[in-house]
Protein backbone atom coordinates (compact mmCIF):
# COMPACT_ATOMS: atom_id res chain seq x y z
CA UNK A 1 0.00 0.00 0.00
CA UNK A 2 1.14 3.47 -0.63
CA UNK A 3 0.14 7.00 -0.86
CA UNK A 4 1.29 10.30 -2.39
CA UNK A 5 0.40 13.80 -2.18
CA UNK A 6 1.90 16.96 -4.05
CA UNK A 7 1.13 20.73 -4.13
CA UNK A 8 1.47 23.19 -7.01
CA UNK A 9 1.04 26.86 -7.06
CA UNK A 10 0.58 28.94 -10.00
CA UNK A 11 0.09 32.65 -10.68
CA UNK A 12 -1.25 33.89 -13.93
CA UNK A 13 -1.15 37.54 -15.40
CA UNK A 14 -3.75 39.03 -17.57
CA UNK A 15 -2.52 37.73 -20.75
CA UNK A 16 -1.59 34.31 -19.09
CA UNK A 17 -4.88 33.55 -17.47
CA UNK A 18 -6.47 34.32 -20.97
CA UNK A 19 -4.70 31.30 -22.69
CA UNK A 20 -5.91 29.13 -20.10
CA UNK A 21 -9.03 30.24 -19.81
CA UNK A 22 -9.19 31.33 -16.05
CA UNK A 23 -9.38 34.73 -14.26
CA UNK A 24 -5.31 36.78 -13.42
CA UNK A 25 -4.38 35.61 -9.87
CA UNK A 26 -2.78 32.71 -7.76
CA UNK A 27 -3.99 29.18 -7.42
CA UNK A 28 -2.97 25.97 -5.73
CA UNK A 29 -3.22 22.97 -6.84
CA UNK A 30 -3.23 19.49 -4.74
CA UNK A 31 -3.52 16.30 -5.81
CA UNK A 32 -3.73 12.99 -3.35
CA UNK A 33 -3.15 9.65 -4.63
CA UNK A 34 -3.45 6.16 -2.80
CA UNK A 35 -2.72 2.94 -4.11
CA UNK A 36 -2.80 -0.93 -2.49
CA UNK A 37 -1.67 -3.79 -4.51
CA UNK A 38 -2.11 -7.52 -3.40
CA UNK A 39 -0.70 -11.10 -4.70
CA UNK A 40 -2.78 -13.86 -5.28
CA UNK A 41 -1.46 -16.68 -3.11
CA UNK A 42 -2.53 -19.46 -5.01
CA UNK A 43 -0.09 -21.98 -4.46
CA UNK A 44 0.24 -20.98 -0.26
CA UNK A 45 3.23 -19.38 -0.14
CA UNK A 46 2.40 -15.96 1.97
CA UNK A 47 0.30 -18.95 4.45
CA UNK A 48 3.52 -21.03 4.44
CA UNK A 49 5.88 -18.16 5.53
CA UNK A 50 3.09 -17.05 8.09
CA UNK A 51 2.96 -20.55 9.68
CA UNK A 52 6.86 -20.47 9.40
CA UNK A 53 7.09 -17.41 11.22
CA UNK A 54 4.68 -18.56 13.90
CA UNK A 55 6.48 -21.85 14.60
CA UNK A 56 10.24 -19.78 14.32
CA UNK A 57 8.82 -18.17 17.62
CA UNK A 58 7.22 -21.06 19.16
CA UNK A 59 10.91 -22.49 18.86
CA UNK A 60 12.30 -19.32 20.23
CA UNK A 61 9.60 -19.64 23.13
CA UNK A 62 10.28 -23.40 24.05
CA UNK A 63 14.42 -22.28 23.91
CA UNK A 64 14.19 -19.48 26.23
CA UNK A 65 12.03 -21.50 28.78
CA UNK A 66 14.85 -24.31 28.37
CA UNK A 67 17.27 -22.40 29.28
CA UNK A 68 15.62 -20.57 32.83
CA UNK A 69 14.75 -24.41 33.72
CA UNK A 70 18.67 -25.03 32.93
CA UNK A 71 19.67 -22.02 35.34
CA UNK A 72 17.01 -22.63 37.93
CA UNK A 73 18.27 -26.17 38.31
CA UNK A 74 21.70 -24.90 38.37
CA UNK A 75 21.24 -22.55 40.98
CA UNK A 76 19.66 -25.00 43.22
CA UNK A 77 22.20 -27.46 42.41
CA UNK A 78 24.52 -25.26 43.62
CA UNK A 79 22.84 -24.16 46.99
CA UNK A 80 22.12 -27.63 48.08
CA UNK A 81 25.96 -28.49 47.58
CA UNK A 82 26.54 -25.44 49.58
CA UNK A 83 24.10 -26.46 52.03
CA UNK A 84 26.42 -29.81 52.08
CA UNK A 85 29.52 -27.62 52.71
CA UNK A 86 28.25 -26.33 55.69
CA UNK A 87 27.43 -29.18 57.11
CA UNK A 88 30.60 -30.64 56.79
CA UNK A 89 32.36 -27.87 57.66
CA UNK A 90 30.17 -27.88 61.24
CA UNK A 91 31.10 -32.00 61.44
CA UNK A 92 34.76 -31.19 61.27
CA UNK A 93 34.45 -28.41 63.60
CA UNK A 94 32.66 -30.33 65.92
CA UNK A 95 34.98 -33.50 65.69
CA UNK A 96 37.91 -31.69 66.11
CA UNK A 97 36.50 -30.09 69.17
CA UNK A 98 36.20 -33.58 70.77
CA UNK A 99 39.13 -34.93 69.15
CA UNK A 100 41.29 -36.18 72.15
CA UNK A 101 44.77 -35.77 71.04
CA UNK A 102 47.05 -38.73 74.07
CA UNK A 103 50.61 -38.12 73.77
CA UNK A 104 52.49 -40.24 72.29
Amino acid sequence: MSASTSATRAQYGSIAAKSVAAPAGTYHYVTAGVSASWELDLWGKTRRQIESSKALAQASDAQRAGQRLSIAASVASDYFALRQADIDIDFCARSRKYTVIYPG
